[in-house]
């Protein structure tokens, strides 16, 4: 039962609240300059589809929706009726240009300012990150992967990617994924000297993106040591670094676990780092029933570190992030597999959540600056198309044929419905059995 509670609470609650919060703030920008340029609006709906609650307040009906994957705000007289004789009273298309250009331009604009407001609040309250999101260390190699083809090393420090310096696994990632040259140059740390390697990226058909077969070193940190366990019987200790088991280097708790399997029930030396000294010690790994795996009696532990993000610097890498990945989009070296739709993004406000609450916020921030630079693009039936469309009459000073601009919407609708089937059929296929359960 309290499965069920979790998965409610955190895979439809909270994504609900927090997708409301940021469509209501981007529908709020197109009310409120709509109003202050002197036109009449209907109706202002979070979500779309049959009504969850509605309640009216002059001409203006207010709608909560069961949809929130979106929003809108209906003007009177929106519907391509400039091109008639008979234009209402307070009607979209009785303002100025200008002013239906700042009425398109309000609801991103709030976006962007929101997101900016919430990148301010995580600076002063902080963010709990852990330690190991920083690393640039390699910490294990895909067999017949790129990286292995081309030389990389368990242990390598990436430096730079195509020249340009990265300071986390996800600035990795990011580089290699979106870059649109052949193969990426890494600069790397081996044994203290910086050498670089080129590498060619490889489609992964399943995620949409280019990848290269390696993951992130991590601290093995130990927590709470078992009592009577082989563990603390062989002296291992709370801030114990596991570095090494049998002499070789360890770098993933995941490679730890296969190695106790693998010396199930033998004595065997285990490596750590202890206030800056390298102790061996000499374990025997038995079966844990409750875990259901071999393990040598202790719990894994995590560094943070607060981190106080300049909101400045993270508004100018979200946008520019949002940028390289249309460029990618367009060069072909992501696909659209790769991105995320309505359930990727449930999914993903659930998973921020469990983390914390400066992690629900980042990821509040981000999705807010998307849906206000990608409501900016100049497509038809997004804020950018109609601000497209209003500054061709501004300059021409005659709007585009009703017919034209009818035909040109409705081609995007379907593509855009299009566009949505297909992100959603993908998310169905990675987060399908986590969002409704196995």
């Amino acid at each position: 039962m309290e499965g069920l509670i979790g998965k409610i609470f955190f895979n439809g609650f909270i994504p609900l609240f927090a997708l409301g919060v940021v469509v209501f703030v981007h529908e709020l920008g197109h009310f409120l300059v709509a109003r202050g340029c002197g036109i009449r609006v209907l109706k202002f709906s979070i979500g779309f589809g049959p009504k969850i609650y509605s309640w009216k307040r002059g001409e203006t009906e207010y709608c909560i929706s069961w949809l929130f994957f979106g929003g809108f705000v209906k003007f009177v007289g929106d519907e391509l009726e400039g091109q008639s004789q008979e234009v209402p009273e307070g009607g979209f298309y009785a303002v100025s240009p200008g002013r239906r250009i700042l009425t398109c331009l309000a609801g991103p604009a709030m976006n962007l300012l929101f997101g900016f407001l919430i990148y301010c609040v995580i600076f002063v309250i902080g963010k709990p990150t852990v330690v190991d999101e920083k690393s640039n260390m390699i910490g294990s190699i895909l067999e017949k992967s790129p990286s292995q083809d081309a030389g990389l090393q368990l242990g390598d420090r990436i430096l730079e990617v195509d020249g340009k310096a990265v300071s986390s696994w996800k600035d990795i990632i990011n580089a290699t994924a979106l870059s649109y040259h052949e193969s990426v140059l890494l600069k790397i740390l081996r044994d203290g000297q910086e050498i670089k390697i080129a590498v060619s990226p490889r489609m992964d058909q399943e995620k949409g993106l280019r990848l290269i077969g390696i993951s992130a070193a991590e601290s093995i940190l130990v927590g709470e040591v078992q009592k009577q366990g082989s563990g603390e019987k062989a002296g291992l200790q709370k801030g114990d670094m596991i570095i090494g088991f049998r002499g070789e280097p360890v770098y993933q708790w995941d490679v730890l676990m296969k190695k106790l399997e693998e010396n199930r029930d033998q004595e065997t030396s285990l490596e750590v780092e202890r206030s800056s000294r390298h102790v061996t010690l000499h374990v025997k790994p038995l079966w844990n029933s409750g875990q259901k795996k071999f393990m040598i009696g202790f719990t894994r532990d995590f560094k943070f570190e607060e981190e106080h993000p300049n909101p400045f610097l993270a508004m100018a890498h979200d946008i520019a992030s949002i940028f390289e990945t249309l460029r990618a989009l367009f060069a072909r070296t992501v696909s659209p597999k790769g991105l995320a739709g309505p359930l990727g993004i449930v999914m993903m406000i659930g998973a921020f959540a469990k983390v914390g609450f400066s992690y629900l916020l980042a990821l509040m921030a981000l999705i807010s600056v998307n849906l206000g630079i990608f409501n900016l693009l100049p497509i038809p039936v997004l804020d950018g198309g109609h601000v497209l469309f209003n500054g061709i009459e501004m300059i021409f000073r005659r709007a585009l044929p009703k017919k034209a601009m009818v035909l040109i919407q409705n081609v995007f609708v379907a593509a855009f419905i299009f566009l949505a089937l297909f992100v959603t059929y993908h998310d169905l296929m990675r987060w399908g059995s986590d969002f409704f359960g196995k």
